[in-house]
């Protein structure tokens, strides 16, 4: 992965940070380990949880909408069903997204077995950051 592209995410999520989102309370640790399928009563529950205010609620995002996605429609599509379920603006999750993928493509090609398809995806996601 280029410099540039690390460079180019760091620029989106400085953006972001600039822009500003409303203080929320925050799970903390929303990855998808920290996740538990209820069933359909249920539905899904976040576990080992570590509370806290803060300021954006579309950042603890990022791991669960590129867990193992294959493309980023896949990414788009999670985001859309996410965007109401926590009030955040669809875009902003793409964008947190988008701002961090240069490092999730090294991340999965550094470990063994990872699926092309899902290095390449972030790699695509990664690309699509803008040059300012």
């Amino acid at each position: 992965m280029p410099p540039q592209r690390y460079e180019r995410g760091r620029w989106v999520a400085g953006r972001l940070l600039r822009a500003g989102s409303r203080t929320a309370l925050l799970p903390g640790e929303l990855t998808p380990v920290n996740v538990l399928a209820g069933g359909d009563q249920r539905g899904l529950g976040a576990i080992d949880p570590a509370p806290c205010l803060g300021d954006d609620l579309a950042f603890e995002a990022i791991d669960l909408l590129l867990w193992q996605a294959e493309d980023i429609d896949m990414i788009a599509a999670r985001a859309r069903k996410l965007a109401p379920a926590i009030d955040v603006d669809e875009r902003r999750l793409l964008d947190w997204c988008t701002a961090f993928a240069a490092m999730a493509a090294l991340e999965l090609a550094e470990a063994p077995e990872s699926p092309r398809e899902r290095i390449q995806a972030a790699v695509t996601l990664a690309n699509q950051a803008p040059t300012r």
